[in-house]
């Protein structure tokens, strides 16, 4: 951690709907499943990489989830064998990791065999889910790991050698992102408008940052001091932690009460820090404009993210889950107003939205493009199609920002029937 200067501002900067998923409500729902699996065609599958055991409780596990209604892993995989191949479980014992997946193992077992409040749960849905956990040598610019939301199961970590320490709570990080997943937290999001598309990724990813200092907590209170409160940017949440656990034994309390409420604390205090704001509108832009290159952008339904949705971004698991105590919404709206640059870009957005919903002949279409020209909005007439929304070196936003400058800022002529 102490080795990786401004990029590891970004340790929470995550590519958590890089996806179609991301930008509408298919996400693993339609994938067209493979019928129900063999022990056999386990054991087949892994190359007999996995025990008979350790292949009876996948099957058994796969046939519990089908039934509940939740992704089946398993089943709706496109392919197990390059996972089996390169990538490693939370059941695997040391001999049965592949070379390429040994770094980040020798990372994350020691919380896999640790034995906390908050760990505990996730290890146990990673492996019930059937979770893959694999390494890459790059991911997108900012970006530590991710969870993609597909129906694919795996959680990849950027295994460059100053994110390493961090492996571990990351790890928990985006375990979480996958239970969101099993509640459909990202279902709808095409259809939402942009202000609660920005709330809901703010709200699983401010969820998704506290498992990792709640675990460092539970070490810190067995007197491992040796990764609490000593990162910067970690700081707010870990004091926000420590104090209201406090406050809340000292009320009476239990153990996983106390974080419970310690966790919700988490939870506001990683919401308020400017840069990781700025860095997930920057994460809303690019999924906005990833939807309207596929075609997929949808005109807003009276889907809300709403309270309810919320609550359940820091379900650990049914017992365990410390948004349950939320009473209000966190205020987006007045994160985006100190964003400026990103509500012009987000006006411009919404007429793109209008013309793939609606079409540009529409009067809405007409009405917010007269908007903009008279806002003399900057973004008016920039080619969504030319920005990389995978670029390595550039986001989606810099990107946009640069295609403004090179025009000559007078808006492009009014396309359609209605120019």
């Amino acid at each position: 951690m102490k080795h990786a200067g401004k990029k590891l501002k970004k340790i929470f900067t995550y590519a958590a709907a890089v996806s179609l998923a991301a930008c509408t409500s298919a996400s693993s729902d339609q994938v067209e499943e493979k019928p129900a699996a063999t022990v056999q065609d386990v054991m087949e599958a892994s190359g007999n990489r996995l025990t008979y055991a350790q292949a009876q409780f996948r099957v058994a596990s796969s046939e519990v989830r089908r039934n509940a209604g939740l992704p089946d892993y398993l089943l709706s995989r496109d392919t197990n064998r390059n996972y089996y191949e390169t990538c490693y479980q939370a059941d695997y014992t040391p001999s049965q990791v592949p070379k390429e997946s040994r770094t980040y193992y020798s990372y994350f077992v020691p919380v896999i065999n640790d034995d906390t409040t908050t760990s505990t749960p996730l290890i146990n849905f990673a492996k019930n889910a059937d979770l893959f956990f694999c390494s890459a040598e790059s991911t997108a610019k900012g970006t530590v790991a991710y969870w993609v939301n597909d129906h694919n199961g795996v959680v990849t970590f950027n295994d460059h050698l100053h994110y390493r320490s961090s492996m571990g709570e990351t790890t928990l990080h985006e375990i979480l992102h996958a239970r969101q997943s099993d509640n459909r937290l990202a279902s709808g999001y095409g259809f939402l408008s942009f202000e609660d598309m920005a709330l809901s990724k703010y709200s699983r990813e401010a969820a998704a940052a506290v498992p990792g200092r709640l675990y460092m907590f539970e070490r810190h209170r067995r007197g491992d001091t040796t990764n609490w409160r000593k990162n910067s940017y970690k700081r707010p949440i870990d004091i926000a932690i420590e104090e209201t656990y406090t406050a809340a034994r000292i009320a009476g309390n239990n153990h996983k009460d106390a974080l419970e409420r310690a966790g919700e604390a988490g939870f506001h205090a990683a919401m308020q820090r400017p840069g990781w704001q700025r860095s997930y509108l920057n994460n809303v832009v690019r999924d906005i404009v990833g939807g309207y290159k596929r075609n997929v952008l949808r005109a807003e339904n009276g889907t809300r993210f709403g309270l309810d949705r919320v609550r359940l971004t820091g379900e650990i698991s049914p017992d365990f889950n410390f948004t349950r105590h939320m009473r209000t919404l966190p205020d987006v709206q007045s994160i985006i107003e100190n964003f400026p640059e990103h509500q012009r870009m987000f006006d411009y957005l919404e007429l793109m939205r209008i013309e793939q919903s609606l079409g540009a002949d529409t009067y809405e279409y007409r009405k917010k493009w007269a908007d903009l020209r008279r806002d003399n909005n900057p973004y008016l007439g920039v080619n969504l199609h030319e920005i990389d929304t995978n670029s390595s070196d550039h986001t989606a936003f810099e990107q946009m920002i640069a295609a403004a400058s090179q025009r000559s800022g007078r808006p492009a002529p009014l396309r359609g029937p209605a120019a």
